[in-house]
């Protein structure tokens, strides 16, 4: 007597989330604490009212930033780096600081860095061509 057993259901298996919920977590965890938070360097400025000048008193030292990326410092062309040593040691006067109208942001501020590295704390910004 040959028994027929009825043939196998195919049952639809259900996918479950949660071993993705587990992988996504792990991968947010694992990004926050790879990721830096650091704090960009900032340069302050206290701005002026347009049109307003302070002359400066004392000793003035005038920086021009050029166009082509050389500094001159009192008519001495310099390069960016070599502004540091030139104020060493020396007192620290008022700068004026003149960047000519192409003269790239990327040279200015470190420009500005190296003023500020000296002790320089009196700098103004003339936007006027020499």
């Amino acid at each position: 007597m040959a028994v027929r057993l009825p043939a196998p259901v195919r049952r639809r298996r259900i996918v479950s989330l949660t071993p993705l919920v587990d992988v996504v977590f792990i991968l947010l965890v694992f990004f926050m604490l790879a990721s830096t938070f650091d704090r960009q360097a900032t340069v302050g400025l206290v701005v002026g009212a347009p049109g307003t000048r302070v002359p400066p008193t004392g000793a003035v030292l005038v920086v021009v930033v050029r166009a082509d990326g050389a500094v001159e410092v009192d008519g001495v062309v310099l390069a960016p780096t070599m502004l540091a040593r030139r104020l060493a040691g020396a007192p620290t006067p008022a700068v004026v600081l003149r960047p000519q109208p192409r003269a790239r942001l990327e040279v200015v501020v470190p420009v500005l860095d190296a003023l500020g590295a000296a002790g320089v704390r009196a700098v103004t910004v003339d936007g006027a061509s020499p």
